[in-house]
């Protein structure tokens, strides 16, 4: 009997339930089914049974709820009956009876409290606690923790990013240290959403060793999984112990999640724990990354190579600055390319999410679109809600699927790890974006209301967005209160030029610049009434050009980027606004040298960027047919926004409004 299922299964009292139930709510009807298999194996395995060892409804229903949530397919019953035979008519109508029951009790078992939803096959590793009492070795317990990380992710087993764990982790310290916190490893898992929590201690032992004890919790049950024995090391071998943890926990969780993987783990392929100093290295480097100031992370994540050069992470952590300041300095581009270059040779030392990582690198950098979504959801298989899951969203919004956006973004709690931090402006921008693009106006406001309730601390953010989607509305006096709320927070000019100079071409993308001259006027004076020092730089130029262009003011704005293009004729983005403005004004000369100067590009650089450029100069000379053809081949452009002045000679025109229009 348990070699096969016999032919009548599938029309047992309880799956005809099950189905009758499903009808009525479909939305439980995965979870009822897996019960509700679970219920009939155990029940026919008990029917096969002497009376003797047959088992109670308790005992049935218990083995097929604990069998359907760790998705066995064959339950195995724990407890036997005495010698008292029982009846089993009683038994199969209580089961049945119980199949509802055992889909509800599953519902609310994955959804905690607060109605976080948990997944039972996502782990994430917690910082270490440091019980020594030696403050010296407050490091190893994130060193632990990031290098158990790194070995689930070789054992291609869903988890956590480390930077997003240790975010995570460093919020429920100090909920915990503030008495808001009780249960760590519970409010971890509802930050990260993950259904297995790994953590421990290190402790002081005798001898002058270090010991660490480890600890899996499964957060859904709120129980350990199992015991992984402690262990000790000289304390003068601190990456010994680290080495030994990840091996440990790799081992224990691979049982659990790769059958073939019980009795054998390849640990050969898990490459020893960084050094002290490379950690310490890529800590600073990750923090400066996220901060004000990203340039500053680059000679910390090289130092943190140079240290460990069999560590892929620094390197990885190095592109992503990289290709953030290549937007707006092109010579950073050959600087990506040459770490590109060494991260080829380390591809063998990469963990299944670094491959993934380096996949959409290339991708990214090949134009190759199809290429950039397939290591992306490759990443988000092996790590849920990682950043992988916004670029991914990223990509979706490009390709015009604003409604796929909203119905990702409403999976996540935007007050839940990585959101609550660096992720915040992010979800909120592709949201208003995503009901922008559908029309959705109501919406526009009703999310913007929600984020200002959910953030009354980052207003400044919000008034920004909030001022984009006025503009794009039309509602000019709310408008006006917003810039002028904008002019009394924003200490850096930066993010009030890009706000400013969005605001304008907003207004003028949906038809309410005539009607809003003065707020035109009001924008060109901001620009104009700044320090000398600040006029001078490069970044006020670029933003201010692009408004004068808004303003009709093409002559100066031709001079704006002539000037630009003079100081860095490699870049790509101020080579072809100026090529734009040539062509507004007339002159096909420049114009036509621009255009050839982007073809140039087309084979020195493997990306698309190019064509984007070339469509909005052969749009402004007029030939909008072959402008839409170079708008088809860049199917992957990080900026297209239908907002942006230089597609304006793009609108009204049906196969532009038909390639921009929404497709799910």
């Amino acid at each position: 009997m348990l070699g096969g299922d016999p032919p009548f299964v599938g029309t047992t009292p309880q799956a005809i339930l099950a189905r009758k139930l499903t009808d009525r709510a479909p939305s439980l009807k995965p979870l009822r089914d897996t019960v509700t298999d679970k219920l009939e194996q155990v029940v026919l395995q008990s029917l096969a049974r002497s009376p003797a060892d047959r088992f109670t409804t308790a005992e049935l229903f218990a083995d097929a709820l604990a069998a359907a949530q760790r998705g066995n397919t064959a339950p195995t019953v724990r407890v036997r009956l005495g010698d008292k035979p029982r009846r089993m008519l009683p038994i199969v109508g209580a089961v049945f009876a119980l199949a509802m029951i055992a889909a509800v009790a599953v519902t609310l078992m994955l959804r905690p409290e607060g109605g976080v939803t948990l997944n039972a096959d996502h782990v994430v590793v917690a910082v270490f606690r440091n019980a020594t009492g030696d403050t010296s070795l407050d490091l190893i317990g994130e060193r632990i923790g990031h290098w158990i990380t790194y070995g689930l992710q070789q054992a291609a087993i869903p988890v956590t990013p480390w930077d997003l764990a240790l975010q995570s982790s460093d919020y429920v310290r100090i909920e915990a240290e503030a008495g808001r916190v009780r249960d760590r490893a519970r409010a971890l898992a509802e930050e990260t959403g993950a259904g297995i929590v790994v953590s421990g201690a290190v402790y002081l032992a005798e001898g002058d060793s270090l010991e660490v004890q480890l600890n899996v919790t499964d957060a859904i049950l709120s129980r350990l999984l199992g015991s992984i024995d402690p262990f000790r090391v000289s304390r003068a071998s601190e990456n010994e112990a680290i080495a030994t943890a990840q091996q440990r926990v790799t081992v224990f969780l691979a049982s659990r999640f790769e059958e073939e993987m019980q009795d054998f783990v390849p640990l050969e392929t898990i490459a020893t724990a960084p050094t002290f100093e490379a950690y310490q290295d890529f800590k600073e480097g990750f923090r400066l990354h996220h901060g004000a100031n990203i340039e500053e992370a680059i000679p910390h994540y090289r130092r943190a190579f140079e240290s460990d050069s069999t560590w892929a992470a620094p390197l990885l952590r190095l592109t992503q600055v990289l290709v953030t300041l290549s937007r707006n300095d092109s010579s950073r581009i050959a600087e990506y390319d040459s770490v590109m270059v060494v991260l080829e040779r380390l591809w063998g030392r990469m963990s299944p999410y670094e491959r993934a990582e380096m996949e959409y690198n290339r991708a990214v950098r090949n134009g190759d679109s199809e290429g950039v979504r397939r290591a992306l959801r490759r990443a988000m298989e092996l790590a849920p809600r990682s950043p992988a899951f916004f670029n991914y969203i990223g990509v979706t919004i490009i390709d015009h699927r604003p409604r796929e956006v909203i119905d990702l973004l409403q999976t996540v709690d935007p007050e839940r790890g990585w959101l609550r931090g660096r992720g915040f402006p992010f979800y909120w921008n592709r949201l208003v974006q995503a009901y922008l693009m559908l029309g959705e106006h109501d919406q526009v406001l009703d999310a913007i209301e929600r984020a200002y309730r959910l953030h009354p601390d980052k207003s400044d953010y919000l008034l920004f967005t909030e001022a984009w989607a006025l503009a794009a509305l039309g509602r000019v006096r709310s408008l006006e209160r917003v810039m002028d709320e904008v002019d009394s927070i924003s200490a850096e000019p930066g993010p009030a030029r890009r706000t400013y100079v969005r605001v304008v071409e907003s207004l003028h993308a949906h038809g309410h610049l005539e009607r809003s001259a003065h707020v035109l006027e009001r924008v060109m004076q901001w620009f104009e009434s700044r320090p000398n020092e600040e006029r001078e730089s490069r970044g006020h130029r670029d933003w201010y050009g692009r408004a004068l262009i808004v303003a009709g003011r093409n002559e100066e704005a031709n001079a704006v980027f002539q000037t630009l293009v003079e100081e860095d004729p490699e870049d790509m983005v101020r080579r072809g606004f100026l090529g734009f403005v040539a062509a507004t004004r007339g002159d096909s000369v420049v114009a036509s040298q621009c255009l050839t100067w982007l073809d140039g590009r087309a084979i020195r650089r493997s990306t698309t960027e190019w064509m984007y450029w070339s469509a909005a100069i052969v749009a402004a000379l007029g030939d909008r047919e072959r402008a839409v053809e170079f708008l088809r081949g860049d199917d992957f452009h990080q900026f297209i926004d239908r907002s942006s002045i230089e597609l304006s000679p793009l609108r009204g025109y049906e196969p532009f409004e038909e390639w921009l229009r929404p497709k799910g």
